[in-house]
Formats: C-alpha cells, structure tokens, sequence
C-alpha cells in the first residue's frame, strides 16, 4: 500500500521549502552566493536493484554514504503492487547531510531552485530545474552537501550535482509556454544528455493576473519587443497562424534538408499538407491527436459527413430538452472548438478574411443554444453505451482509444470529422508544437533541440500518448497493433455500470479506421483565445434571447474582421 506524505521533508535533511513568491536576485545556475565561478548541473541517475513494470517510489532518505528507500513495483504476473524496503550505497556520490552550512534554506520559484544566505538572507539561484535534466514537479530535494542534492518524485531518484563545464560556457536557449506540462520534461531530457546546449523553460502563465488586467501573453509581447522574446515557442500554447503569417519563426525545411541525422525520416505527408504554409515549414508538430466527432450510423441516420446545419438537423433525433451531446459538451466548448481550427468556413488566414456572416455560422449559434452552459464528461461513456448521447468529440491519441470508444458504440462507430473544416475531414491536434524564433540568437541550436523529436526513438515510444509523425513512427504502431491482434487482441476493461468485459479484435478494421482518420486530417486545432473570446463575448445577447442568430453573425463578422486584418 503506498504510504502517506511521501514528498514531505525527510528527517535529518536541509529542507526544500517550497515558496512560490520568492523573487531571484542575481544568479544563474551553478550560482555561488560569495560570487565564485557557476558550473553547470547535471543529473546522475541512481540504479535501483528493483525489477517489475512500473515503478512508484514511496520515501528515499539519505544518511552518510547510503539511501533507504521504500518503492513499489507492478508485479509482472499481475496487476498488484509489490512494495520493496531497502537499503543502497551511492559509491562514494554524497557526503554526509549538512544543514545550514551552504545555505540557511532553500526555495522553489516554479522554474529554479535558489538558496538564501544565512547571513545576508539574500536569495540566488542554485540552478535551474529543467536546465539541470529534472522537471521540478511535485518533487522534493534533499541537500547531500559540496553543492549535491537528492532529487526525487514518484517515478524517478537522481542526484544532481555541479559539472566541470563553467556555467558561461554553455549556450542557453529560452522556450517560452503559457504551459509547460508538455515540454518540461522533453527539455530536461535534452539538456541531461547535451553538452553545449542548454533548454530553459519560461513559464508566461506566471504574469496572468486574477483581475485579467495583465496576462502572460501581454508579458511575452513586451519581452519579444524588446528583443528579450524566447528563442523557442510552445506553439501548442500561442496562436500559430499569426505567429507564420507576421513573420516570427523559422523555416524549418532550411534545417531538416541538411541535417545527415535524418537523412532517411519521411514525415506523413497527410501531416505535412495541414502544417505547411506556402511550402514552408514553420512550426514543427512530432507527436499529435486527432480530432473527430463521433458516433453511430445507426442512430446518426447518415454516414455522410456532417456540416453545421446538418449538426442543427440532430435535434430532430432528440426528445424535449435533450441534445446530441448530452451533458458532455457546454455552449462555450462548442464555440470554441467549432472556431479553433487552421481552416474553417469561417476563417481564411492567408488572405486575413472571415466569413461569419453566414447560415453555417447562424446554425453553429443555434446548435450552440441547445448546450448546457457547463459541461460534464463523467457520464459519458454510460450515455453513449445506452445510446442517450449520439455523438462524442473524440480526440484519438492511441489506436486503442478506437478500440476501447468502438466497443462503447457496440462496434458500429463511425468518424464524422470536424463540421466547421472548410474541407470537412479530421482535425490535427498537436500533443506538441515547437516553433524557432526568428530572432533566436543560436538558430542551429534550437535545432538540435528541436530534431530530437523526429529521431525513430522518440518516434517510436509515443505509444499511449499520442501519435508519430514520421512513417517510421507509424509503421511502427501498426506492426506493434497487428502483433496485439494476432496474439489474440484482447482488451480487459469494464462496461458502463461497472461490469468486467473483454474487448476482441481480430482484423485490421481498426487500424484502417485509423489510417482513414488520418488520411482525413484537412485542419489544424489551434490556440487562438483572443478571437474565440471575441466571439463568445459577442454571442451572449443571443444566449440571452436578446438578438437573434442572424444578428449576432452580422456583430461578429463586423468585430472579427478587424482583428483577423489586424494579425501583420
């Protein structure tokens, strides 16, 4: 059983003290608080004598020369936890814990750990999380003494340490996100493996304020104006067309064309055709879902493509009071997700022209309306089974999500695509989309950080969480599935009410399902807050009964054109 406040402080150890208002004075990593020289910190992972499928750490102490640890393991012949209480040496890595002689403690800011003078009681940064190989996360830290510290979190036990290469040496590149959860990790990993470069991941979230007087987007604006922008985007986070379209990133072709590593990587050209703009490459997405509605033909009455006045036709289908999606989806994630996308019917952003004055647009109000203002997911695979919900939005980032969603639709599931895409069809949503700025200072640099994600490793362990975007990668997932389906493709999961069932596949119609649903991609899902807060302010008189849905098209297209004509 796992035990209680396992991130608690352990005994006889510096305290890591987690103060996130903590401000950093002068420093950078490796950072000495009497102005010695920094060296850069690295990462020394520790082997543990445990074996098993999954590993779940519980407590680590350090004492003297030796861990004790207390850690779980998936039995390989069950699905049970085997816990494991032992003892280790770390060969002479560590000291005997010291307290107070470094640093009186220590701080966490989000993105470093910093110590604060004993004396002093100024702060500096030690070093930076994601830049020493660790993301920093739900973690804790225990000082070991000559600058080494004890790291650890649920899944993983390092110890970090200062390197002999002086901190100035290195080339450190900022990535700037309004959410690192997706490449935190990556850019830890790059940087414990990289001698020259180094990731540092800034966090724009930090500047939104409460009031919304000033948010994140704001802060990266004034940084990139005043030519201390990030060199890398987390496109994912950012509104990727107008950064293409007003010049703020990168072809990557220049780089992938003379890069040897990957002389033989094929990207999907499914992938390609979406993410290209006027045949370059600005921002690269390696790993992704797609994005689908789905439901049963059966009950849909159609196997057609559905567009947004067929959408508004579903309600015919449905009793008083009742709507194609049930409580799953609310009036504002309709909205959104039918506007965010790369090319719809409403948005042309080559030419910088919209189209929401229009029945399609109209018709998405309407659907909209008959939405509950919140949504509720936690229902919906019972009122799919029970055929109460006719439709799902899907977001397919493992061919076995197809297999697990076709058997709650009895095996009759059809992908419908995306109603608003000008082209009908998928949608790509990016699991991570990086971009180089223009203005990044080392340009091959952020290239070696940026091709990392195309390698056939990295391709081929996407498995679970999300899909490739090499050939490599994908004939890779297919080859893995029909080896699943020919050793008896059997899935154990439980129905709707609670009950243990066992899902079987034993052709390829699923991975065909897959290969159409990609072969379908004609958009992009992107981030684009500023215009779909536009659009849902606008649309409140409607929900009100204030104006009609023809009226409220005519506002939007009047207030939306400006914006979109404004994005040079």
């Amino acid at each position: 059983m796992r035990k209680k406040g396992f991130l608690l402080a352990l005994a006889a150890a510096v305290l890591l003290c987690l103060c996130s208002c903590a401000k950093q004075q002068d420093g950078g990593q490796g950072a000495a608080s009497d102005g010695q020289e920094r060296y850069r910190y690295v990462r020394e992972e520790l082997s543990l004598p445990v074996s098993g499928n999954y590993l779940a750490i519980y407590d680590i102490a350090a004492c003297g020369d030796q861990l004790f640890i207390s850690c779980g393991t998936m039995d390989d012949n069950s699905d049970s936890m085997v816990q494991h209480d032992f003892r280790m040496d770390m060969n002479g890595n560590s000291v005997k814990l010291v307290s107070g002689t470094e640093c009186a403690f220590y701080l966490d800011n989000g993105s470093a750990l910093l110590g604060v003078d004993g004396d002093s009681k100024e702060t500096f940064e030690i070093f930076n999380w994601t830049a020493s190989g660790v993301n920093g996360t739900n973690a804790a830290v225990q000082s070991l003494g000559e600058g080494k510290f004890l790291y650890y979190d649920a899944y993983t036990a390092v110890i970090l340490k200062p390197s002999s290469v002086p901190y100035d040496e290195l080339v450190t590149l900022k990535l700037g996100t309004m959410d690192p959860f997706s490449v935190a990790d990556i850019a830890a990993d790059f940087n414990a493996s990289s001698e020259k470069y180094q990731i540092e991941v800034i966090d724009y979230s930090q500047y939104n304020r409460s009031d919304g007087s000033t948010t994140g987007l704001d802060q990266l604006e004034l940084d990139i104006l005043s030519g201390n922008g990030p060199d890398i985007y987390d496109l994912l986070t950012l509104p990727r067309k107008q950064y293409e379209k007003t010049g703020r990133l990168v072809d990557l072709y220049s780089f992938i064309e003379k890069d040897d590593t990957l002389k033989n990587m094929k990207l999907l050209p499914e992938l390609l055709a979406q993410t290209e703009t006027e045949g370059k490459l600005y921002t690269l997405i390696p790993a992704y879902g797609i994005l689908s509605l789905a439901g049963d033909p059966d009950n849909i009455g159609t196997e057609a493509p559905l567009d947004l006045t067929a959408m508004l036709d579903l309600y015919e289908k449905m009793g008083d009071g009742e709507n194609p999606f049930g409580i799953a989806m609310s009036k504002r994630d309709y909205t959104d997700t039918m506007v965010s996308l790369s090319d719809t019917v409403f948005v042309n952003w080559e030419n910088r022209s919209c189209r929401f004055d229009s029945e399609q647009f109209a018709a998405l109000l309407e659907f909209a309306a008959g939405l509950p203002d919140t949504s509720d997911t936690s229902k919906q695979i019972n009122m799919v089974y029970t055929g109460k919900q006719l439709l799902s939005l899907r977001e397919i980032l493992s061919i076995y999500d197809l297999v697990a969603f076709n058997a709650y639709f009895h095996g009759n599931m059809r992908l419908y695509g995306m109603p608003s895409a000008e082209n009908g069809g998928t949608a790509i949503k990016p699991y991570i989309a990086l971009g180089i700025s223009a203005d990044c200072k080392d340009k091959e640099g952020a290239w070696t950080f940026l091709r990392t994600f195309l390698y056939d490793q990295y391709q081929t362990e996407l498995a679970g969480r999300a899909l490739p975007a090499t050939k490599t990668g994908f004939d890779s997932l297919i080859d893995d599935y029909a080896n699943w389906v020919a050793s008896g493709g059997k899935m154990h999961t439980v129905d709707p009410f609670g009950n243990d069932v066992t899902i079987q596949e034993t052709d390829s119609r699923i991975a065909d399902m897959l290969r159409n649903a990609i072969s379908a991609v004609s958009c992009v899902y992107d981030n684009n807050t500023a215009l779909t807060d536009l659009i849902w302010r606008e649309a409140q008189p409607f929900f009100s009964g204030g104006k009609t849905a023809r009226q409220t098209a005519e506002i939007v297209q009047s207030k939306a054109a400006i914006y979109i004509a404004e994005q040079t």
